[in-house]
């Protein structure tokens, strides 16, 4: 996208709904995905358009699937668990889509948003699937329970308010404000 056509209404789509012309059809890149999970305009409105991004949304969920469970579940004695994180995901799209709909229901002009806007927002939804990868780090096995605690609190920092660090039971952990032990586990939460 040229920013120097950023003056330009006619550049930059219908000035009254600040709404931008999709991108020329292109191919998806690993690149493109990288853009749209760092907020890039023109790398959202390419995935909102293009045409084959439903099935790689799809993929992108069950890697992350395996990634955040790889270490605690068989796949080939238990493949319901790459089927539970697209049905909680879809139900989460699903709930919030209707809270943004509902929300800005006054605000929208005829036609209204449909199905095909639904779709568009659950694929865009999927395509955040990546950065659960950060979550299936496996920094226990590399170091000890603290330093795995620190290690995930700094990944997610810029995520999240609210952290839990799930820990064996005798073992407590600096600076958490509440700490909840259910038999050997504990879960230590911090506020961000």
């Amino acid at each position: 996208m040229d920013l120097s056509m950023r003056g330009d209404p006619a550049a930059r789509g219908d000035p009254k709904k600040g709404l931008a012309e999709p991108p020329a059809a292109e191919r998806v890149t690993v690149a493109t995905v990288a853009r749209f999970l760092f907020g890039s305009r023109e790398a959202i409105l390419m995935l909102a358009n293009g045409r084959f991004v439903l099935p790689l949304a799809l993929v992108l969920v069950f890697s992350a699937a395996i990634a955040r469970q790889y270490d605690h579940v068989y796949l080939l004695k238990n493949p319901g668990f790459l089927v539970r994180p697209l049905v909680a995901s879809f139900l989460l799209a699903s709930f919030l889509y209707s809270i943004l709909l509902v929300a800005f229901w006054r605000n929208l002009e005829p036609p209204r948003p449909g199905f095909r806007a639904y779709v568009t927002f659950l694929k865009l939804y999927w395509m955040t699937a990546p950065m659960a990868w950060l979550y299936a780090i496996p920094f226990e096995r590399w170091m000890g329970v603290m330093d795995a605690a620190v290690a995930n609190l700094w990944l997610a920092s810029p995520f999240a308010t609210i952290f839990g660090v799930e820990h064996e039971a005798a073992v407590n952990l600096p600076g958490g404000s509440d700490t909840r032990r259910y038999g050997d586990t504990a879960v230590t939460f911090y506020r961000l």
